[in-house]
């Protein structure tokens, strides 16, 4: 009985310090808001976060998020992410680190304004890829303009100050 009770624990303690390898690690978003420099009047502010979930859907993923198809960061389960940008219309686009697909959007950016974007795991994805394989997978891949296994969608400030007071920094 001995043996199958330390198996056991061996499995949880491994899966638990692999879902904590891909949490965020970084200072806490009042601690780095207060370090972070104030907004150039001529910039746009956008930050990404990806929330804590209680069923842990999507928590060994990277999300990761372009501007104008360039790889700018990444942000990880309970983190978030924040560039400075120029004005003008700007495609983001966030995808899965490693993953087929992206959702993508274009977005007009105005200078001296801050943005916010919450990452989410789609279902369509992974739903087909658990039905119907790499096939199932790769053809959702090509469907449109947000396919891959993240979706992202803007927040307004209010709303995402609060969410992102209990997150820390993806670095």
């Amino acid at each position: 009985m001995f043996p199958f009770k330390f198996l056991k624990v061996s499995i949880y303690l491994s899966m638990g310090s692999m879902m904590l390898g891909c949490a965020a690690t970084g200072p806490s978003y009042k601690d780095f808001m207060s370090t972070w420099q104030p907004l150039d009047k001529s910039s746009a502010r956008v930050f990404f976060y990806k929330e804590e979930k209680k069923d842990f859907f999507g928590i060994a993923s990277t999300a990761v998020f372009s501007v104008n198809s360039v790889q700018k960061g990444i942000v990880n389960w309970g983190g978030f992410n924040v560039i400075d940008l120029p004005p003008g219309t700007t495609k983001l686009s966030v995808s899965q680190q490693g993953g087929m697909g992206s959702c993508n959007a274009q977005v007009s950016l105005k200078e001296n304004t801050q943005y916010f974007f919450k990452v989410e795991q789609r279902f369509d994805q992974a739903v087909a890829g658990f039905l119907f394989g790499l096939a199932g997978a790769l053809i959702e891949a090509q469907a449109g303009d947000c396919t891959g296994a993240y979706k992202f969608s803007p927040v307004e400030p209010e709303v995402a100050n609060e969410r992102l007071s209990t997150l820390r920094l993806t670095n």
